[in-house]
């Protein structure tokens, strides 16, 4: 494709920028190279609308940056044949929606940020694909369910999951030793031991949760509450062998405790098969199931 029709592209795409002839060689902040446009640094520049598909035409774009701007709308899925990305900047807009599926091709990114929008629904289990990711903010949305795809993205140092409606444990985390920073809090249903092999050096805050650490510098660094000191745990875990309680069923995650008793267990999503123990009945204190 030549410059001047991956010109007319983003003349398409965001209107308001009065592209006319080549951009390449314009004022505005859009850079080429070889013939075709591989950056759009167009933050704050007053943009309204949704994006529309034709924008998977760029594809030799290597970072796209539409931050604090009125765009909106959901996020298309053509996103995802923008393969040569390394960073994508879709914050502070009003974009809604789910996270389209797509995102997991894009294998070569560095970061995503999609902080303060209007995003809703699971993570897409493709996410898990980016596995050279270091930078991922989803702050400020409505998302829920499982953090799931982000256990596998290791060379995360900064990830923002606050103020949504994740429901899951934060045990998973295990794996991300490179976290410098994380922000978890107003997340009320993530729950469990925040891993000790996470430390997070530069920021990290997880209040409004229900998540603890067994980490004494966990708990001073991030203001986080000590786990319930009891080993001991009555609910039946030979019955549920591939789920791992930990030694203190009670930071696990699967279930609630009061004082140390079980008040409620939840197995959702834990792909459980078989019959329940008749053993969960001696769970005199369980309120939820």
């Amino acid at each position: 494709m030549a410059t001047t029709a991956d010109c007319a592209v983003v003349a398409t795409v965001f209107p308001s920028l009065n592209v006319t002839g080549s951009c390449c060689n314009s004022s505005l902040p859009i850079t080429c190279d070889g013939g075709r446009v591989t950056r759009l640094d167009l933050g704050s520049n007053a943009l309204t609308g949704a994006l529309p598909s034709s924008i998977g035409r760029l594809t030799k774009l290597t970072y796209l940056e539409v931050s604090s701007n009125s765009l909106s709308g959901p996020l298309p899925e053509s996103l995802g044949s923008l393969a040569s990305l390394t960073e994508l900047s879709l914050d502070r807009n009003a974009f809604s929606g789910p996270i389209p599926e797509s995102f997991g091709k894009l294998t070569k990114l560095i970061k995503l940020s999609m902080y303060n929008n209007r995003l809703s629904g699971n993570l897409p289990s493709s996410l898990g694909n980016l596995r050279k990711l270091d930078v991922l903010y989803l702050d400020n949305n409505t998302l829920a369910g499982p953090i799931g795809p982000v256990t596998s993205l290791t060379e995360l140092s900064s990830l923002g999951l606050s103020y949504n409606q994740f429901s899951d444990s934060v045990k998973q985390l295990k794996k991300l030793t490179k976290l410098g920073s994380v922000w978890l809090e107003s997340n009320l249903q993530l729950t469990g031991d925040f891993p000790s092999t996470v430390s997070p050096a530069t920021h990290c805050s997880m209040s409004d949760t229900d998540i603890c650490t067994s980490s004494a510098t966990l708990q001073k660094a991030c203001n986080v509450p000590a786990c319930p000191t009891s080993k001991s745990c009555t609910i039946p875990v030979e019955a549920f062998p591939t789920l791992d309680f930990g030694d203190n069923c009670c930071t696990s995650g699967y279930v609630t405790c009061n004082n140390s008793q079980i008040t409620a267990v939840s197995l959702s999503g834990a792909n459980l098969r078989g019959s329940l123990p008749s053993s969960l009945g001696d769970l005199r204190s369980i309120t939820s199931l």
